[in-house]
């Protein structure tokens, strides 16, 4: 099967995705695109959706968001990241220019339910540029927890830096 978008090619539909296997022959998708413009005067601020694909093909699109708080060239959705566990389905995308910082949001999908924004990184991103360049997740069954791991691309102090924040 093929998604595809109705959107302008300049929203960058699929700029980045990723897959995680919903454990019944199907699987999650997130999908990133930081180019979105289709609220009046916000040029790249960005979107992102969470698609469910089951064993025979048939594609739902459970979610999709795009803050009202990340404005003109946020690039919100230019790194997405997903991960199931025994607790639900946990995502991530990254808007690495707003602010001037960048900012990470992670939610939570519990299948057959709500999602819910768990975290907005903006704050720990000050430090920082393109906080959120590119992100990673990971869910360890035996502790029933998430792992982030975002890359913020250069400190104040010139070096680079990853950090890993757990849900």
């Amino acid at each position: 099967n093929t998604l595809t978008s109705s959107l302008p090619e300049n929203y960058d539909y699929g700029y980045d995705v990723d897959i995680v296997a919903d454990h019944a022959g199907g699987c999650y998708m997130i999908t990133g695109e930081p180019g979105n413009d289709e609220s009046p005067g916000l040029r790249d601020s960005g979107k992102i959706y969470l698609h469910h694909i089951d064993s025979g093909g048939s594609v739902e699109m459970l979610y999709s968001d795009k803050p009202s708080g990340f404005g003109i060239d946020a690039r919100f959705g230019e790194s997405v990241t997903i991960c199931s566990g025994s607790t639900g389905i946990y995502f991530g995308a990254s808007a690495p220019t707003i602010l001037g910082h960048g900012s990470v949001l992670y939610y939570k999908h519990v299948i057959g339910g709500a999602t819910t924004v768990l975290t907005d990184t903006t704050a720990i991103a000050a430090t920082v540029t393109k906080f959120g360049a590119k992100i990673k997740a990971l869910y360890d069954d035996a502790y029933s927890k998430v792992y982030f791991a975002i890359l913020g691309a250069t400190n104040s102090n010139g070096t680079n830096s990853i950090g890993i924040h757990l849900r």
